[in-house]
């Protein structure tokens, strides 16, 4: 290229030669030596510099078709021709080469690189770009980013984004890291963390916009999220079931304990001998009652699983409901009697036999009893009305 480009000039120069003469020597070789450093770099520039730098000299510095025999000011303009032509060239390629640093950043980035000018096409693609959205450069260069890789959805705050930003110089996602939707090459969004900076070069606006895909990392969170709520639900049951057993442990505390209240009261009373024959036999019915409920609440309570889950078994038959109050009677009035308390009980005649169980209600009455005695203050009444 720097052959050609001296060439090209001394030609054209030559052409010149009915028009300017002697005048003006070198004047089309400063373009070539521009034209090689500016494409080429140092070298070329310095040989086309080289080269034209003879030329002129041979050509056009008196004596021609010589290069001895020149006077001073011959030599300072050469030289002066020559150390431009040196200048320009290291000039280029520093230029060259921060170009090609910067083109080797962007290569070997690991977000995408996309800048846009003012209208929103694209100038810069870097591989990482191709990569994640699945256009070529060549292809993209140019064309607007609202028909590439914003969605259908968020084009027209695009562009209103855009619009506001050159009218006011402000921008609400501009100078800081946001996340958004953008869209392949075949249709798909996919969740993007994307960092745009604009940057203003003399009059000019161009946007530059870092981007990663976050598809693994949404996946990631999505994923962190269920089990979160799976390890919160599992909790929330341990712990409801945690309770269960604490409700059901006070419960049970309290059932067992008012049959042995009642068994161990009659068996004091039998055992001072202060009973008739027919209180002595309704103790011992009393206590033969309060055994057999003992009996069942043991069994319940070693069907752990029933009690826990609220799946009690009932023995559902006719009651005779008057029968189960007198006998939840029984079973508390050791406990009234000593408190010196008085049960009185007030059972309608009329009521009929009903549907239930047996065990379960008089458990259920038992327990309105005990709580009754246990608040009832010495030498006071617990009525029971039916």
């Amino acid at each position: 290229m720097a052959v050609l480009c001296a060439v090209v000039s001394v030609l054209t120069r030559m052409a010149l030669d009915p028009v300017w003469g002697m005048r003006l020597p070198l004047i089309t070789l400063y373009p070539a030596v521009a034209f090689a450093a500016w494409f080429g770099g140092f070298r070329p520039g310095l040989v086309t510099t080289m080269l034209c730098a003879i030329a002129g000299a041979y050509y056009w510095f008196p004596p021609t078709h010589s290069l001895l025999g020149k006077q001073s000011a011959d030599f300072i303009a050469l030289a002066v021709f020559v150390g431009v032509g040196v200048l320009f060239s290291a000039l280029n390629e520093a230029l060259h080469r921060r170009r090609r640093q910067m083109d080797a950043l962007l290569d070997h980035s690991l977000d995408a690189v996309i800048v846009a000018d003012r209208e929103g096409r694209i100038v810069t693609w870097n591989p990482k770009a191709e990569q994640l959205f699945g256009w070529s450069r060549d292809e993209v260069l140019g064309q607007s980013l609202a028909d590439t890789i914003v969605p259908p959805s968020l084009r027209e705050a695009h562009r209103r984004g855009i619009a506001h930003y050159l009218a006011t110089g402000e921008g609400p996602v501009l100078n800081r890291l946001i996340e958004l939707s953008a869209q392949r090459r075949d249709g798909t969004e996919i969740p993007v963390e994307i960092a745009i900076t604009p940057v203003r070069l003399g009059g000019a606006v161009i946007f530059s916009a870092f981007l990663r895909d976050i598809s693994d990392r949404k996946r990631i969170e999505a994923e962190r999220a269920t089990l979160l709520a799976r390890e919160q639900a599992a909790r929330a049951e341990a712990e409801a079931a945690n309770r269960a057993k604490d409700e059901f442990l006070t419960v049970l505390s309290h059932e067992l304990r008012t049959p042995l209240n009642a068994v161990y009261g009659w068996a004091r009373m039998l055992r001072s001998r202060q009973l008739d024959e027919a209180a002595s036999a309704r103790a011992l019915e009393a206590i033969d009652r309060n055994a057999n409920a003992q009996v069942q609440l043991v069994d319940d309570l070693l069907d752990v699983s029933r009690v826990i889950t609220g799946k009690m078994r009932l023995d559902v038959r006719p009651v005779d409901l008057p029968a189960v109050v007198d006998a939840a009677l029984d079973a508390v009035r050791p406990a009234a009697e000593a408190k010196g308390i008085r049960l009185q009980s007030v059972l309608d005649p009329r009521s009929g036999p009903m549907t239930g169980d047996p065990n379960r209600l008089q458990q259920v009455v038992w327990n309105l009893l005990m709580n009754a005695v246990k608040f009832t203050a010495k030498g006071g009444q617990v009525q029971v009305h039916l």
